[in-house]
């Protein structure tokens, strides 16, 4: 659902900074001088582009586009896009899918609340008004922000009953769309291109890319240049995601150490589907309890629990909602608990916040209000060329009219064929301090689809050359190919511990994003570090990532761990950099 925080693409290197003599293909900026933006110049066709915007004043800094692509022409199903080109090289730089979750909820959330091209915020004149965002994702790469499936956002189907849903069908309409996309925009084609989502889009994103690279096997046209694909807090697994929710609280002291062990021999280390009545369901209880009035997007911000109910409704607040358990009950039809976590079974109906009609279309904790009004606009609508409110009805940010089915299971065994068998990256990523889809059940998962089998060892000498010996067999066996460790970010000259990561031999990247989950205004800074980081870092010629730091405006960079490696920047212009294996400096300016 609705949870950003870094999100990165896992693109293609470049060995930039011209001060080190480095060149790569992605030395292109944006060209500024003073208020003056020189806007790329593109080989899209005119058809669908988008030239002003209600609320920004301004030339845009890219070309935009947006309209429909009809997926099933029977049932006149139309999916809506927004295409964002970058900043950058657009004939060269990747082209990313931007997915959200739900299932059911607008991928505008990406777009308006994380890491589209503009800030959303109110004017003075109580509209809503738009600025640029220094650090969007479109000033590395080209971004599609899709509404999927039709009943979704702007999206839409002329057929009233076609609004049933599921995993599989979801991912076939977004590979017509995709396959109709590249064929409306062909000089995007030939680019790299990944895919990317967060929460049920866990879900999404590896059923989409498996659908991408088996249609490419079977002769679909025209062929996508398809690379890599990356999710963020994303749905993957009933058991490692169903198990994750209570470790992760014990570990942020949200319950005590005491009622975890009482949990751990109760349960059986099984923490999601307990017996009714049984012991383990009572203790169950009361980590629910504990946990009820959290945001459950990021433990770390406020959750005031104010009244979300539509106009006219009766005001009810969560907390309202809690004491008379009309939301444990809601929830339980659906075989969830409160705090609802990202458990998905295989053939079960998976229901959104709107649908379960308590706080209007909202997730908890969480406003959409600029959003609301911005998009049911007739001004924006005309100029996004979107269908008016008359067919699609109002835009939510997520959507009361799906039926949707979750047929696909669990994710491990496509993870694998994908990164293993067909040869993609792969980057999950978590927020440490989401509570819906923790990162405990992301890091497990990650490590076990790595794991190989066991072996007996013998017995091992105590000097040092054998420890560093079983450190080795040790990080073979678990299909490590770079070990956990901190990567940094930095808005001083000092870089700070931003997340930790490790690398596997399958191509597949952990990552956790240190104090991350829920909205990304806090989080702008630490997304382009990241973004920069898994560019520049995965392919580089000389080995894997050892650390990052987005660099202030300054003259002079100095890296990681004190190393005196630096580099000379031009005043007011911020540069990410990354130190690979001790032997080179990779760096992209962005004025």
């Amino acid at each position: 659902m609705m949870r950003a925080f870094v999100v990165a693409l896992l693109l293609a290197c470049f060995l930039a900074n011209a001060a080190l003599g480095l060149k790569g293909p992605f030395q292109a900026a944006i060209q500024a001088t003073g208020d003056e933006t020189v806007q790329k110049k593109s080989a899209a066709p005119p058809a669908g582009e988008i030239t002003s915007l209600l609320g920004y004043d301004g030339k845009l800094r890219s070309r935009h586009y947006g309209g429909y692509i009809t997926v099933d022409e029977e049932n006149d199903r139309n999916l809506y896009y927004y295409l964002v080109e970058s900043e950058g090289a657009v004939e060269s730089d990747p082209v990313v899918l931007w997915l959200n979750g739900g299932p059911g909820c607008s991928s505008f959330d990406g777009f308006i609340y994380e890491h589209g091209p503009f800030l959303f915020g109110w004017g003075s004149s109580s509209k809503v008004q738009l600025r640029d965002n220094p650090y969007a994702w479109n000033k590395v790469a080209t971004m599609i922000f899709l509404d999927s499936p039709s009943a979704v956002g702007l999206s839409f189907s002329g057929v009233e009953g076609d609004y049933s849903a599921n995993d599989t069908a979801t991912a076939a309409d977004s590979n017509t769309f995709l396959r109709k996309f590249f064929n409306r925009y062909p000089h995007l084609k030939n680019n790299d291109f990944y895919i990317a989502g967060e929460s049920y889009a866990g879900i999404y994103v590896p059923m989409l890319t498996r659908e991408v690279v088996e249609g490419n096997r079977r002769g679909q046209k025209p062929h996508i240049n398809i690379k890599g694909y990356l999710v963020g807090n994303g749905c993957t697994d009933a058991h490692f995601d169903g198990n994750a929710q209570v470790p992760f609280a014990v570990g942020k002291s949200l319950i005590p150490l005491t009622l975890f062990l009482q949990i751990n021999q109760a349960c059986g280390s099984n923490y999601y589907d307990p017996q009714p009545g049984s012991r383990c369901e009572v203790l169950l209880s009361k980590v629910n309890k504990d946990l009820s009035h959290l945001n459950l997007y990021n433990i770390l911000e406020e959750c005031h629990h104010k009244s979300l109910a539509p106009a006219g409704a009766a005001a009810v607040s969560l907390a309202d909602l809690l004491q008379q358990n009309m939301l444990y009950q809601q929830l339980r039809e659906h075989h969830q608990t409160w705090p609802i976590t990202g458990v998905v079974r295989q053939g079960s109906k998976v229901k959104n916040w709107a649908q379960l009609g308590l706080l209007g279309h909202n997730p908890p904790c969480t406003l959409t209000t600029e959003a609301d009004a911005w998009l049911n606009d007739p001004a924006v609508r005309d100029a996004l060329h979107a269908a008016s409110t008359d067919v699609t009805g109002p835009w939510t940010i997520c959507s009361d009219r799906i039926d949707y089915t979750a047929d696909a299971g669990s994710m491990l065994p496509i993870h694998k064929q994908l990164t293993r068998d067909r040869g993609l990256r792969a980057l999950i990523y978590s927020g440490d301090h989401d509570l819906c889809v923790p990162h405990t059940g992301s890091e497990a998962w990650t490590a076990a689809i790595h794991r190989k089998p066991t072996q007996s060892k013998p017995t091992a000498r105590s000097d040092s050359s054998s420890s560093s010996s079983d450190d080795a067999a040790e990080a073979a066996a678990a299909g490590v190919v770079t070990p956990w460790q901190p990567w940094f970010n930095s808005e001083s000259p000092k870089p700070q511990v931003a997340g930790y990561m490790v690398e596997y031999d399958s191509g597949m990247t952990y990552a956790t994003v240190k104090g991350a989950g829920g909205h990304a205004g806090g989080w702008l800074a630490v997304q382009l570090s990241v973004i920069t980081w898994l560019i520049v870092g995965l392919d580089a010629a000389c080995g894997s990532l050892m650390g990052c730091a987005l660099a202030p405006p300054s003259t002079r960079l100095h890296l990681v761990w004190g190393k005196d490696v630096s580099a000379e920047v031009p005043v007011g212009q911020p540069l990410c950099v990354c130190m690979i294996h001790d032997c080179v400096l990779c760096s992209r300016a962005f004025r």
